[in-house]
């Protein structure tokens, strides 16, 4: 390869100064997002513009404190009502990555940086298309498996404290989530009692990684507008 000569006016970057594992990270994000944004358009819905809340508020502590993070949710929205949580029975939260939203339960009793994980773990579902690699595995167990991944790679990056009771095993460490479902498999009755962070049991269906379901913009007992509540939101709060 012939050696072609720097313009002497050049002030780019040096191949060794350039922030390879930076670019690495805001592809992973962008391609996260128009992921995120192909399967919602796919799915006949509709960005909605809202007006920024407390919810978005706190979905912005991650582009100081996790670029990566903070693009993700950027792309998704935060939908804080009662009614979706009592209604399907989620217990702490729950995401449709073809909606582009993620639905938490305002009553579940978190501190600040509990609420970051849970946030946090909901966006890599979403960014890592768990809802579409089941690929013919019990739905169930694969987000069991995909809570195992997630929440060990929290655990290491040091985002927010894991909420007790969430699934975690260090010795499952560095596998893929089909892989960790290939464990949990060889120990069904074990695997059954386990509990994902949505918690749902409605209508027999269990975890956070929601389907189509919730996809339909005019779905029964959908609510895409944030519920008016009084006070700050979990994550915001002292203690």
């Amino acid at each position: 390869m012939a050696y072609v000569p720097r313009p002497r006016d050049y002030d780019g970057p040096e191949p060794w100064d350039t922030d390879w594992s930076g670019y690495f990270a805001r592809g992973l994000a962008d391609s996260a997002q128009e992921a995120m944004r192909t399967a919602h358009a796919q799915a006949g819905g509709v960005q909605r513009k809202t007006h920024p809340g407390p919810w978005d508020r706190a979905l912005g502590w991650f582009v100081s404190a996790y670029p990566l993070l903070g693009a993700l949710a950027a792309g998704l929205t935060v939908v804080d009502d009662p009614a979706v949580a009592r209604a399907w029975d989620i217990s702490i939260a729950a995401v449709s990555a073809r909606a582009g939203e993620i639905y938490i339960n305002p009553h579940a009793d978190l501190t600040v940086p509990e609420w970051r994980f849970v946030l946090a773990h909901e966006m890599l579902h979403a960014a890592l298309g768990h809802d579409r690699r089941v690929a013919g595995r019990d739905p169930e167990l694969f987000n069991i498996a995909c809570d195992f991944v997630i929440n060990d790679w929290l655990v290491q990056m040091g985002v927010g404290e894991m909420p007790e009771g969430l699934l975690y095993d260090p010795k499952l460490r560095g596998l893929s989530a089909e892989a960790v479902y290939d464990t949990l498999v060889t120990d069904l009755r074990r695997a059954r009692k386990l509990r994902t962070v949505g918690g749902r049991t409605h209508g027999g269906k269990t975890g956070d990684v929601l389907g189509d379901w919730l996809c339909d913009p005019h779905a029964p007992d959908r609510r895409a507008t944030r519920g008016q509540r009084g006070g700050p939101p979990p994550w915001e709060r002292e203690g």
